[in-house]
């Protein structure tokens, strides 16, 4: 089983790409400290996590990301993208892809990769690669959501069913900074003060987006 995220939209969109300024800024006022940065490349070394659907933009973080990508995708002899999926915020990353502001209108045309506030800039991201949904959060076996992201209490209606939290968004755990408190077929635990691990109690199953269909 696994878990279902409650959101918004899926890894596409319909109007313009991105959210508004107010929620990137959402994202990019959540101080990624030392603690937390450690604690989430912890658990994407982990050997049963090969997708991560992180909403958070802080440079380091994702540095760490990519060298484990770019590790893995060394070691597998796979693509970087096979080896450890890795997805964004629909915003972009500062410093490492281009970003939106959520009034740009689909015309094929990316924004140039520009430094981020600190002066951070790896448009090759070190080797690694990156999908930036058009609009809304990709599902994955790991998935540490935007702010925005709406997540009302769900129970399953039986022990073999998902968490539902949206239609076909799939994830094993899910990293909040907020306590959702306990939550059927969970194990709940605080890996740094202030966030909250829920990961499944059943076997983990493959969460990448680009893997799976409604009918897996």
């Amino acid at each position: 089983m696994c878990l279902h995220l409650v959101g918004l939209s899926a890894c596409g969109g319909h109007m313009a790409r991105g959210h508004t300024d107010r929620e990137m800024e959402d994202e990019l006022t959540v101080i990624v400290t030392p603690a937390l940065r450690q604690a989430i490349l912890t658990l994407a070394a982990r050997p049963d996590v090969h997708s991560i659907s992180c909403a958070l933009v802080d440079f380091g973080l994702w540095r760490g990301l990519f060298k484990e990508q770019v590790t893995r995708s060394g070691t597998l002899g796979l693509p970087p993208q096979e080896a450890l999926c890795l997805m964004g915020p629909d915003s972009g990353i500062p410093g490492i892809t281009g970003t939106f502001c959520g009034l740009e209108e689909d015309d094929g045309d990316l924004p140039p990769v520009l430094p981020d506030e600190q002066g951070n800039w790896a448009p090759d991201r070190w080797g690694g690669e990156v999908h930036i949904p058009y609009e809304g959060v990709c599902g994955g076996d790991l998935v540490i959501p935007p702010r925005w992201l709406g997540l009302p209490r769900a129970v399953p209606s039986k022990p073999d069913s998902h968490f539902e939290w949206a239609p076909y968004k799939r994830c094993n755990l899910l990293l909040l900074d907020r306590d959702r408190g306990a939550l059927p077929y969970a194990i709940r635990s605080e890996p740094v003060g202030g966030w909250w691990l829920y990961e499944t109690t059943f076997p983990f199953r493959d969460c990448n987006p680009f893997h799976w269909s409604p009918n897996a």
